[in-house]
């Protein structure tokens, strides 16, 4: 249910509140850990109330995926906005995520291929993000950061497919997401780097391994 849509102002406040208060505890806690009870009683409203927005714990965690992508879209397109290049924005975004990572118990992660259908959201959302990503490489290449004789599209579905691999083995119950993150993405983006685009990086990486708070 596309709850974000032909609501009145309240019930979209209050679902909205629903959504930011479910997806805190989800990564908290893990999926299955949390019932439809913890999260009412969180925000003092009846799970009758509850239930008359979202139907199950599964819808409200698909739009609260989805919430949690726009407002993830709307901030880079507010960082872009103030002129920074390419690498900027990379970077910028790894920043945040690494924050999420940190703030994410790995049963959330796990739970997740319990669920079909939140399985089959995360692929269309890969799905309409990779031609974006593309461009995104397109505009990098122009500016001088990637290397300009690479098929980006390749690379993509590569990133993708290796996405799959680490959530299909669950390499995150062995290593930290962090880890895997970094190990992953870095070496994937890395090597796609011009010396300009190195030298961006690795001042990022540096001051990551120095450990300052991103």
């Amino acid at each position: 249910m596309q709850v974000q849509k032909n609501a009145p102002d309240y019930r979209q406040a209050l679902a909205n509140k629903i959504l930011d208060a479910a997806m805190k505890a989800f990564m908290v806690h893990g999926i299955r850990a949390v019932k439809m009870d913890d999260i009412a009683a969180s925000l003092s409203i009846s799970k009758r109330t509850l239930y008359e927005i979202f139907s199950n714990k599964e819808e409200l965690l698909i739009d609260g995926l989805r919430k949690r992508f726009e407002e993830h879209e709307n901030e880079l397109s507010q960082f872009a906005a103030k002129g920074g290049s390419v690498m900027d924005i990379l970077l910028y975004s790894f920043r945040k995520k690494i924050e999420e990572l940190r703030q994410t118990n790995p049963l959330f992660y796990s739970d997740i291929e319990k669920y079909p259908s939140l399985l089959a959201f995360f692929e269309h959302h890969h799905c309409d993000h990779r031609a974006q990503l593309v461009q995104f490489f397109q505009r990098g290449v122009k500016e001088g950061y990637f290397l300009d004789f690479l098929n980006y599209e390749f690379l993509t579905l590569m990133i993708d497919e290796t996405n799959r691999l680490i959530m299909r083995t669950q390499l995150y119950k062995k290593f930290t997401m962090e880890t895997v993150f970094l190990n992953q993405m870095f070496t994937s983006l890395r090597g796609v780097c011009t010396a300009k685009g190195l030298e961006a990086f690795d001042k990022f990486y540096a001051d990551y391994r120095a450990g300052l708070e991103y």
